[in-house]
């Protein structure tokens, strides 16, 4: 069971000195496969879990899965129309997408 209360999964599994630093790149590469296989309709908020919370890793396998996923939707997204995009996102992030 996950615990949201703690600061992010992620940060203590990814620290430079970790003896695991494979492992953990695989773990955070399982998680953005997830990422990858939800619904188009919620691609304004995986963009924004992505942007904000992948793209800033330094780990260079992670960060090109990452973008990858992050071009696809952007793709998909162009295509809607402003009303649709309004429903996927929050205006104060239309901005950071678009």
């Amino acid at each position: 069971m996950l615990d949201y209360t703690q600061e992010a999964w992620w940060s203590p599994i990814l620290t430079p000195s970790s003896s695991r630093i494979h492992l953990s790149i695989s773990v955070v590469a399982s998680h953005l496969f997830v990422c990858e296989g939800i619904h188009l309709d919620e691609s304004g908020l995986v963009l924004v879990l992505l942007i904000e919370q992948f793209l800033p890793l330094a780990y260079i396998s992670v960060l090109r899965l990452a973008e990858l996923i992050v071009y696809d939707r952007i793709e998909t997204m162009l295509t809607l129309d402003q009303q649709t995009l309004n429903k996927q996102l929050l205006p104060k992030y239309l901005l950071l997408i678009l």
